[in-house]
């Protein structure tokens, strides 16, 4: 699961946004350190709520999936005049997190994918046609999600970040913190993920795999990124 969440949502381009926002390099680290210690406090927080709740009420009246159950008690077992201002939290948050993400698809869409591979600079208006229809099709696609929702978000959720995972976070993290890292390097990075989630995660839903399959994708992508540009480095100038 940590390397599903955890190093999948580390590729996720809005941090790294943030990071070169910074006024600078000081700025950046102290935003890190103190953006880890919020979230460690923030976690620990939910942690031991979620373990005073299994505490103070074993057993929930109704059948319920596993994220349904915190708002039921917040509503109902727990319920006091905090109840509303926290409901009101998490919808604030999943809000804010679908706002983000359906931006990202609409400039990833329209700037790094389509206004890169296409031959002539993309029209402003061309921009804004093709970022209202990945912002459509991402919305569509979320809403269908929500109509018939898997059994576990966080283990949906877990799958989805893992692809993220095998893919690009040794591609991305190797450029940024190793100088030798070549183009060569990076192709091999991808094409030996994508291989890696072809051949793990089958076995991973059919009960086969006893780990994870973005923990042997994402130790083969970096094992790829290494050696290819290690035999490629002299033919090729450094990325």
């Amino acid at each position: 699961m940590f390397f599903g969440w955890g190093l999948g949502l580390a590729v996720n381009p809005q941090y790294a946004v943030r990071i070169l926002a910074s006024r600078d390099a000081r700025s950046a680290r102290r935003m890190i350190w103190i953006s880890l210690a919020l979230l460690a406090g923030i976690y620990f927080t939910l942690s031991s709520i979620g373990l005073g709740m299994r505490v103070l009420i074993p057993t929930v009246n109704e059948t319920l999936s596993t994220d349904e159950i915190f708002t039921y008690i917040l509503n109902n077992d727990l319920y006091s005049e905090w109840s509303g201002f926290l409901l009101f939290a998490i919808i604030g948050a999943c809000v804010s997190t679908a706002n983000s993400q359906l931006l990202l698809i609409a400039s990833s869409c329209s700037c790094d994918i389509v206004g890169a591979l296409w031959p002539r600079p993309l029209k402003e208006s061309t921009l804004v046609g093709l970022s209202r229809g990945a912002v459509m099709a991402g919305g569509t696609l979320s809403l269908l999600l929500a109509l018939s929702p898997p059994a576990s978000l966080l283990t949906y959720g877990g799958d989805v970040w893992g692809v993220f995972s095998v893919t690009l976070l040794a591609p991305v993290f190797g450029t940024l913190l190793w100088e030798r890292t070549t183009r060569t390097g990076v192709c091999a990075a991808l094409g030996a993920g994508l291989l890696a989630l072809a051949v793990f995660y089958p076995p991973y839903y059919g009960g086969l795999l006893p780990v994870h399959p973005a923990l042997p994708g994402t130790l083969i992508s970096a094992g790829a990124l290494w050696l290819g540009s290690v035999l490629s480095r002299k033919k090729e100038a450094e990325v």
